[in-house]
């Protein structure tokens, strides 16, 4: 039998985990990092899903990874919101939404974020209304 002495020893103190709590930046995205940023990664929900699909990810990232995430209306605390009528229409909020361009920036990688970082990245809003965007293949 181990005197109580013996069993602190080969057991150490539980340290107290540190949750991080999002910020919610504006309706569209919040933020949570460890740290200061040095690189955004910025994550949309799967089609029908909510950024509470996301919750468990900062705790997984390394200090200096922001985690952004987008809340879409339509969807969990954004239920009572009519959701857009388009991706385009979607993707124009977002890109109003994102903060500023101070921190690089990653994507998950969805359908819908292809979209959206065409967009970020032509700076003009491009695409064509109506028609939907294709992936690049490759």
């Amino acid at each position: 039998m181990l005197s109580s002495e013996q069993g602190a020893a080969l057991s150490p103190p539980e340290q107290a985990a540190t949750v991080l709590q999002p910020e919610r930046l504006n309706p569209w995205f919040s933020a949570v990092c460890d740290g200061r940023p040095r690189l955004r990664l910025c994550c949309l929900p799967y089609a029908g899903g909510t950024g509470a699909v996301f919750k468990d990810w900062p705790a997984a990232l390394p200090p200096g990874i922001q985690l952004l995430t987008a809340h879409l209306p339509g969807r969990g605390d954004r239920f009572a919101e009519p959701p857009p009528h388009t991706l385009e229409e979607t993707a124009e909020h977002l890109c109003a939404a994102l903060p500023p361009a101070d921190v690089p920036t990653a994507p998950r990688v969805s359908v819908q974020f292809l979209r959206l970082r065409r967009r970020v990245l032509s700076g003009s809003g491009g695409g064509t209304r109506g028609r939907p965007a294709r992936a690049a293949r490759g």
